[in-house]
């Protein structure tokens, strides 16, 4: 563009200046004014949908982390059965050591008894 199109007439009547613009000057102008109008309102449209994906963003965060907290939950529940399972599995050991224990003393028992009643027999038999 030349020069020649951003020259203006100045024209000054007693208290008022008058800026004059040629005919393809006022158009380039107004094509000037429409383009900054598109610029603000899609300035304005970007600014809305940055509000929009802040608020998903925060949502979707607020989502995560109450799902975290739920792992969390879930993970502290695992633990806990984890104990008790063990807890349990070594009451069960104890009790299968002692049903062994009893076994072993139940048949030593019936054992020593079929030994002295045998022994009291031939004490009585041979008297």
């Amino acid at each position: 563009m030349s020069s020649k199109l951003f020259s203006q007439t100045l024209v000054s009547n007693k208290k008022d200046t008058t800026i004059c613009f040629s005919l393809n000057q006022g158009r380039y102008l107004l094509k000037q004014v429409y383009k900054v109008k598109e610029c603000d309102t899609l300035y304005a449209i970007c600014e809305a949908q940055k509000l929009k994906k802040d608020s998903i963003i925060n949502e979707q965060q607020a989502n995560v982390n109450a799902l975290k907290k739920v792992i969390l939950n879930q993970n502290t529940v695992i633990s806990i059965d984890g104990d008790l399972i063990n807890s349990l599995e070594k009451k069960i050991s104890d009790a299968e050591k002692d049903t062994r224990t009893q076994k072993v003393y139940k048949w030593l028992a019936i054992t020593g008894g079929a030994v002295l009643s045998t022994f009291v027999t031939y004490k009585y038999l041979t008297k």
